[in-house]
């Protein structure tokens, strides 16, 4: 854990750079996610968040929803240390857990935890196709009756293959995100072609299925960011 989170540490202000610079869209695709819940989430409820990071970005799309309870997770404790002092304005209980998502859902499965909102923003395009499967399962599981999981994530057109989805996704950062260095290219460049295993929409909807969920809604399709929001009701 502390090399993720010398990663962390040495990534936060590139990170910070990008979402002050709207680069990847996060403005557009987390406004109708904020809509959304609060036109499905009307009672108090609790929200399970995975790979929440410093949790800066979805802290100001929940301030006026009716959320109670937040549990996050994620491998970074320094992620979470700071994610414990963003997340204090809002005055509802807080749970983070410092761990990788595999085994903290796994805990929690076991544990018979509940909860009426998973979320995860950017995170599940680092699992290989079958931890996705699993944590799909595991957050099926996890979800109350009516339940909702939204997904934002990076996704490939369908039968794209790797490397042509990575040049594609990288052209507009290396030619358009002017405000990055040339070595915050570089990181960036480096960090997306050895993390970065999408799952196209069909595959997300094929997963889903197999785990038993009811209904699946594609909320938002951001072509020339290549991001997508998908909630899965129980």
């Amino acid at each position: 854990m502390n090399e993720y989170n010398k990663m962390f540490d040495h990534h936060w202000s590139l990170y910070q750079k990008i979402l002050q610079h709207n680069y990847m869209g996060h403005d557009q695709i987390y406004s109708v996610l904020e809509d959304d819940l609060i036109t499905l989430a009307q009672a108090p409820f609790s929200f399970l968040d995975i790979g929440c990071g410093d949790a800066q970005t979805i802290k100001s799309r929940l301030k006026n929803t009716a959320i109670n309870t937040y549990t996050g997770i994620d491998l970074s404790a320094d992620a979470l240390a700071n994610a414990e002092q963003i997340l204090a304005p809002l005055h509802i209980q807080t749970h983070l857990i410092n761990n990788d998502f595999e085994h903290a859902l796994a805990d929690l499965v076991t544990q018979n935890t509940q909860f009426d909102v998973i979320f995860s923003g950017f995170a599940l395009h680092h699992l290989a196709p079958e931890q996705r499967i699993h944590t799909f399962q595991n957050i099926y599981q996890l979800l109350d009756k009516g339940g909702c999981f939204y997904l934002i994530d990076v996704y490939p057109y369908r039968d794209e293959p790797r490397d042509k989805y990575l040049d594609r996704y990288l052209a507009k950062p290396m030619t358009d995100w002017n405000e990055l260095s040339d070595t915050e290219k570089s990181i960036l460049n480096d960090h997306v072609r050895s993390s970065d295993f999408p799952a196209c929409k069909d595959t997300l909807i094929e997963i889903a299925t197999e785990s038993g969920f009811e209904s699946i809604r594609c909320l938002f399709e951001d072509d020339e960011h290549a991001n997508i929001l998908m909630a899965f009701t129980k």
